[in-house]
């Protein structure tokens, strides 16, 4: 069933849904896809949260992301996923898996037909995110097409020991 986030309201020329796609026991994982109105075709940009993989959630895509959708003329895919230390790391890369997986094979059954091609899909992701999305790009297939970190956490050492990164540079 899909809904309409309110955190997204103000985007008067664009549509808005919120969808399940998948269930965990009592627990829902949402996402967002947020388009322009009236188009056609769109590819897919699914992209996942900051918050170290311990908080945050699907809503807090910059501005700059939703009216680049119209923008640009993409379909804009916002995700959850579970959190640690509530789960582990395969956990949460299971969301992520399973998340590209509905997208491509049943997200366009929740979308008025014609208006998503997401035979055309890019994964992205923002600090933990874009670390989702460099995993997404290891371990998914079928491959998606870009693979795209913004500033990735890449050693995860760094965050869960609290290491600095220069501490064996003297």
């Amino acid at each position: 069933m899909a809904t309409t986030s309110p955190h997204y309201h103000r985007m008067s020329d664009q549509v808005v849904q919120t969808i399940v796609y998948k269930r965990v026991d009592e627990l829902e994982l949402h996402l967002d896809v947020i388009y322009p109105r009236g188009a056609r075709g769109l590819p897919v940009v699914l992209w996942f949260h900051i918050g170290g993989l311990v908080q945050g959630h699907r809503e807090t895509a910059a501005p700059h992301q939703l009216r680049n959708a119209s923008r640009l003329g993409y379909a804009l895919v916002t995700a959850d996923y579970r959190l640690a230390p509530q789960v582990g790391m395969d956990d949460i890369l299971a969301d992520v898996t399973d998340c590209i997986t509905f997208v491509r094979t049943s997200l366009i059954s929740h979308i008025k037909p014609g208006i998503l091609d997401t035979t055309r899909l890019a994964v992205t992701g923002s600090s933990a995110g874009g670390y989702l999305a460099l995993l997404a790009g290891l371990y998914v297939e079928p491959k998606p097409l870009a693979i795209i970190a913004i500033y990735p956490v890449t050693d995860l050492a760094v965050i869960l020991l609290h290491q600095s990164p220069t501490s064996s540079l003297g």
